[in-house]
């Protein structure tokens, strides 16, 4: 039969695990953060920009496909 001692010493050994568990997810997410996070967005960014190359080359050839027609 496990004494309250015992169960004390159980939910201490418990807690130090989950609080271990939390710090290195913490960090990790730090990480993330600081160092994967920022790029992800540049990226985006320069995405975007990339997208509106082509419309505007698009609309243009719409436009001389108009003059050429009327």
């Amino acid at each position: 039969m496990p004494t309250k001692k015992d169960n004390e010493d159980e939910r201490f050994v418990r807690i130090n695990a989950l609080m271990e568990e939390y710090r290195v997810n913490h960090e990790n997410l730090e990480h993330y953060i600081r160092n994967i996070h920022p790029g992800m967005r540049e990226g985006r960014d320069r995405a975007r920009q990339g997208a509106d190359g082509p419309r505007k080359h698009m609309n243009s050839a719409r436009r001389q496909l108009k003059k050429s027609k009327g």
